[in-house]
């Protein structure tokens, strides 16, 4: 008799609002896409754990578990339940997402992994719970950095507004309609951060001032979601981008994207979305 599989998805996100501020305390706002992961577990009979995706494959054993790329957060993931797993499995991870890209992949592989577990196992963990394990093996894995913004839009969908610590997040009631433009690289989260940090060790008045600005601006922005303010919210974009245009945030081809978008008379406001220096930028439609 086969065995029964167990079967979850989780959506990738965008940033709308609040980066790098909300690794400072201040809240961001993030939003789900309608592309995702979809991560399918089947028990097996055996001790085999054996995982396979569009990255490749990967096969080991419950009792010689080691996390190596490219599948480090799922197996992270799997070590943090690794003491209730009763056997072996396989895992079979269907993505619509470039992993390339900045929008959420690794917080949605880790999401929909989680998620496949909690049923399978029935832990019966709730979304705080599910958030907070889920920012724990991600940050395991990133030298501890990572708000968790982009694990909240996976795990509770929309849009959502999100404080790093105390961890929390609330589904904001509307969603606003977001177009999208990829640079076409994407410079890793942890050197944005670490080049950050170096200007702001060199003008730590200055980048507090960026902080506590752009920590206003999500708010005026959730505010202006709350009451579908959609030019209000746009307004905000345009004050967020030069605030990351003055943190040096921008590339020849991430500026060549932002005009391409602001010349569209249905776009109410641009700004990257993401740590910057590659990747993508955003564009609010009216």
């Amino acid at each position: 008799m086969a065995s029964r599989s167990f079967k979850a998805f989780a959506s990738g996100s965008f940033m709308l609002m609040g980066e790098h501020a909300v690794l400072r305390g201040y809240p961001a706002l993030v939003m789900a896409v309608e592309q995702g992961i979809t991560v399918t577990l089947t028990p097996r009979a055996d001790w085999t754990i054996h995982i396979a995706s569009s990255l490749g494959q990967h096969q080991t054993t419950l009792d010689n578990l080691q996390v190596e790329r490219p599948f480090h957060f799922v197996l992270a993931l799997i070590q943090h339940v690794q003491p209730a797993v009763p056997q072996g499995f396989d895992l079979v991870i269907d993505s619509d997402i470039r992993a390339d890209m900045g929008i959420g992949s690794s917080a949605a592989v880790t999401i929909a992994t989680l998620k496949v577990f909690v049923e399978w196992l029935q832990l019966g963990w709730e979304s705080a719970q599910l958030l907070s394990v889920a920012r724990q093996v991600v940050r395991s894995q990133q030298n501890g950095l990572g708000s968790g913004a982009d694990l909240a839009a996976s795990l509770l969908g929309g849009t959502v507004y999100f404080h790093a610590e105390p961890l929390s997040a609330q589904r904001l009631s509307y969603t606003p309609k977001i177009i999208s433009r990829y640079c076409g690289y994407k410079t890793p989260t942890a050197e944005v951060i670490q080049r950050v940090e170096q200007q702001r060790q060199a003008k730590p008045a200055q980048y507090a001032a960026y902080d506590q600005q752009i920590g206003q601006l999500v708010e005026q922005a959730k505010h202006a979601i709350e009451q579908a303010n959609w030019p209000a919210l746009g307004q905000c974009f345009i004050q967020q981008q030069a605030i990351m245009q003055a943190m040096q945030l921008c590339t020849l081809e991430i500026d060549a994207l932002l005009a391409e978008l602001t010349q569209d008379p249905q776009v109410l406001g641009t700004k990257i979305s993401g740590s910057g220096l590659g990747d993508c930028v955003i564009g609010l439609l009216a």
